[in-house]
């Protein structure tokens, strides 16, 4: 019986160590630069610009892109795509001058169209339009992409990208695309790609973003890349951005601990970088926009 007690005791005490690993809240990070094969790590912090409540119907925001007036944000319902998480989806748009939500000027409420996952999310100014990628083909892949008016907002038409992407940037003429683990350069009409880099990061691999050279790529780690997490020293809920320098083929790893949030997307705009927050656990039924204090040195 006491060998018993003994066993009971010990298993409860390791239960409860595990169980304090998953409470949220800052914590240091002991991540090991050449596990990830980049070429340094730097500590990022963040401002907070705007939060919001998400509408009726939206379980989880997506991704973000900027345009000249608008923060351009797509949600998707909550659940699996079996479970209609990727259909119904709405967009949500946030003045950048009066920092207000002003979707209302251009959706009734609870108006929706079919983005998929809509993982992924870029504004090309040339054409005045958003692609939104993330959306299974009939094969399961997530090979199309949507083109949306960012004008009006109004779906123009659903095309096949040449790969499955769940991530997407905008830069000096060309699309950038987040497949698994490469990433992907193609023209502005989605022609043939190049392979860029590849990089296995391990984590929840979310949007990508482009400024001045770079492809800026945000992963987050959850439940489901713990396991390799801990490898690392990480913790849960810790947001990763990689900067992939295309012109010197490096890559610099940024870490931020914004506690119990999923990073999501970066876009740039005006030599500033933003990031959308998606809420979980207790924030769950909010979301976020931040400006990424980088050092001016890194993205000029």
């Amino acid at each position: 019986m006491k060998r018993c007690g003994m066993k009971i005791l010990c298993a409860l005490v390791i239960l409860g160590l595990l169980a304090w690993e998953y409470i949220p809240g800052p914590r240091k990070s002991t991540l090991d630069a050449l596990t990830l094969g980049v070429d340094e790590v730097t500590p990022l912090s963040l401002e907070l610009i705007y939060e919001g409540d998400k509408p009726e119907g939206v379980g989880s925001v997506q991704s973000i892109a900027i345009t000249e007036d608008y923060f351009i944000i797509a949600g998707r319902p909550r659940g699996s795509a079996a479970e209609g998480g990727e259909t119904n989806n709405q967009l949500i748009i946030v003045d950048r001058d009066e920092f207000l939500n002003v979707t209302g000027n251009f959706f009734a409420s609870g108006e929706t169209m079919e983005l998929g996952h809509a993982n992924g999310m870029t504004y090309n100014p040339a054409t005045n339009e958003l692609i939104v990628v993330g959306i299974r083909g009939d094969n399961g892949d997530c090979n199309l992409a949507a083109r949306v008016d960012a004008e009006t907002f109004r779906m123009l038409e659903t095309f096949e990208l040449p790969t499955d992407a769940t991530g997407i940037a905008y830069g000096d003429d060309v699309y950038y695309l987040r497949s698994g683990t490469s990433l992907l350069s193609t023209n502005s009409v989605f022609g043939d790609v190049v392979t860029e880099q590849y990089t296995n990061t391990m984590f929840t691999n979310q949007d990508i973003g482009y400024h001045n050279g770079s492809v800026y790529m945000v992963n987050w780690i959850n439940k489901e890349s713990m396991h390799d997490a801990w490898k690392v020293g990480l913790d849960m809920n810790e947001n990763i951005i990689y900067q992939f320098d295309i012109e010197n083929e490096s890559l610099h790893a940024y870490i931020v601990e914004e506690p119990y949030l999923e990073m999501e997307s970066i876009d740039f705009a005006n030599g500033k970088a933003y990031v959308l927050m998606n809420g979980i656990g207790l924030t769950r039924g909010r979301y976020y926009i931040y400006e990424a204090k980088f050092d001016r040195s890194d993205i000029d």
